[in-house]
């Protein structure tokens, strides 16, 4: 597992912070409030880059044994070869939050 951002709450419930990776970076990464519709299907966050450059989009999740709320995050970009889904969760040693991505296992079959 990899952290690949960090952001910070603002007063407006947005989330402002930087995404880098080897190959991808946007120093000012914005998770804004989604205001349409309400419900599991809908994203609690409309992801965009400084420029306003939709990226990708957040959905709320609660932790099962845990309780503790997390977002399922779907970032997408033409430089992609496929979206990347990754974790916004509560750094555990500060007030902010931190973008976690890992590597999808794939299974090997038996031939």
């Amino acid at each position: 597992m990899a952290i690949v951002g960090r952001f910070a709450e603002q007063r407006d419930g947005t989330l402002i912070g930087h995404i880098r990776t080897m190959f991808f970076k946007s120093d000012k990464v914005v998770f804004e409030p989604a205001e349409l519709g309400k419900g599991e299907k809908a994203p609690a966050f409309r992801i965009f880059t400084a420029d306003e450059i939709e990226l990708g989009a957040a959905w709320r999740r609660e932790g099962k044994e845990t309780g503790l709320v997390y977002y399922d995050v779907k970032l997408d970009d033409p430089t992609f070869a496929a979206p990347v889904w990754c974790r916004l969760a509560q750094a555990k040693n500060s007030d902010g939050f931190v973008l976690v991505w890992e590597r999808t296992k794939t299974r090997k079959t038996a031939a």
